[in-house]
């Protein structure tokens, strides 16, 4: 792993610690951007049956539901190249990696509940 000799405090400080942070803050960053679970508040309660799954038929509901698998492909595709990029099979083993991440916490996460 890379070493990075910090001359002020005369320590090494290691820069796999601070990557894989860097990493989990970009990640739980990216679920509330997308707003995926546990950050879903766009879709409240009630607009769950009177939102937009309701109001859009076919074709429209397709292409949103469509953008936002998109934007998590894109998301995931991003990630492995600011991170974990080396070859370019890498990038497609990783980008698939990551956007099962972002799938399976959208299902594993609890939804949080505001009560008022």
């Amino acid at each position: 792993m890379f070493i990075i000799y910090d001359v002020s405090q005369k320590k090494q400080l290691r820069v796999g610690r601070w990557l894989a942070m860097i990493f989990l803050l970009f990640s739980v960053s990216v679920l509330a951007e997308a707003n995926r679970s546990p950050f879903d508040f766009a879709e409240g309660e009630s607009e769950l049956v009177s939102g937009f799954n309701t109001e859009y038929r076919s074709v429209i509901f397709v292409i949103v539901f469509l953008a936002e698998y998109i934007a998590i492909i894109f998301i995931s595709m991003l990630t492995s190249m600011l991170f974990l990029i080396t070859s370019y099979t890498e990038i497609i083993i990783f980008t698939g990696f990551i956007g099962f991440f972002y799938i399976w916490a959208r299902g594993t996460l609890p939804r949080s509940a505001m009560i008022s």
